[in-house]
């Protein structure tokens, strides 16, 4: 029998003091599937939120307000990854290594992943622009709320 796409999609489950339980009645039916012992693999990943990914945008157009040489926020958010070692390291045609940013978007970084980048890219704005960047962080707020 071939499998469909509902098939394929994610179980999505919610920690409670119990365990894990399903989040919504397509999660259940799924999981009513699987026999009652036996042994599933579980991968845990957690959905990005969007409202943080606005924020982290939101903090780099201040930081490019502020600061020269970025003359926007994705040339910034480049620069963090590298310094951060969100890279790949390609060949050129001439032979010499050359590293490129990664990709931070939703399908390559999960929640979790992301919060870890945030958190590392605000302390290297906080050296860059020489403040706290909770300053940002609450003028970025503002903006996006």
């Amino acid at each position: 029998m071939a499998r469909t796409d509902a098939d394929r999609a994610p179980v999505m489950m919610r920690r409670t003091q119990r365990g894990l339980e399903p989040l919504s009645g397509f999660d259940a039916e799924r999981l009513d599937r699987v026999a009652i012992g036996s042994v599933v693999e579980v991968g845990i990943k957690q959905k990005r939120s969007t409202q943080q990914n606005r924020l982290y945008w939101s903090i780099l157009s201040k930081v490019v307000e502020n600061v020269d040489g970025y003359p926007t926020s994705e040339r910034l958010h480049d620069a963090l990854k590298l310094h951060l070692g969100y890279s790949i390291k390609i060949k050129s045609v001439t032979g010499h290594d050359i590293w490129l940013p990664d990709s931070t978007a939703f399908g390559k970084m999960d929640g979790v992943e992301f919060k870890v980048f945030f958190d590392r890219a605000l302390a290297v704005l906080a050296d860059l622009i020489g403040c706290d960047p909770m300053t940002l962080v609450s003028e970025a707020q503002r903006e996006v709320a």
